[in-house]
């Protein structure tokens, strides 16, 4: 069973491949970009949510509305030419046996799987869980839409199942 969870994982997020300078402020401090959220996050959902301060454009992969999550595997989508990505940061809750992958699998595309090894618990998203961040740097002041491919992005739970989940991205624009 541990097998297949892993398999899937990687196969959603990977897809057969292997996984594995900062942007200005204006004058009052703030960055030059804002994220705009696509939709409503009610039901059983994974969003991304901007994380404020630092000076590259960071986003939160968050989950709520679900029991329990032990897997997740997604890819993210954006305009190579407005962004280059940094890297991906997992939550803190995935336990030091976790399986946490990310790699840019084509310029614009992001592969990640975050996900528990063999019996460990999964984690509860009933009311919100930080499943991981996203870091970019902004390649000057064009905005990009961040898309998930929800055709290629899963949770799972501990027995491998895929849970229904809504997948909600946005969009960074600059100010």
């Amino acid at each position: 069973m541990r097998g297949a969870l892993v398999a899937l994982l990687l196969a959603v997020a990977c897809g057969g491949l292997g996984c594995g300078g900062s942007s200005s402020r204006d004058e009052s401090g703030a960055p030059p970009y804002a994220f705009q959220p696509e939709g409503t996050n009610d039901g059983p959902v994974v969003f991304l949510r901007e994380r404020l301060g630092g000076s590259r454009v960071q986003v939160d992969v968050v989950a709520r509305g679900i029991l329990e999550v032990h897997g997740s595997a997604f890819r993210v989508t954006w305009d190579p030419a407005a962004l280059s990505f940094v890297q991906a940061q997992a939550g803190p809750s995935w336990s030091s046996r976790a399986l946490l992958l990310a790699r840019e699998a084509a310029p614009g595309e992001l592969a990640v799987a975050w996900a528990e090894k063999g019996e460990a618990r999964g984690h509860d998203a009933t009311s919100e869980l930080l499943l991981g961040t996203l870091v970019f740097e902004a390649k000057g002041q064009k905005g990009t839409p961040l898309a998930f491919r929800a055709a290629r992005s899963a949770l799972v739970d501990r027995a491998g199942r895929e849970l229904p989940v809504t997948w909600r991205a946005g969009t960074l624009v600059a100010r």
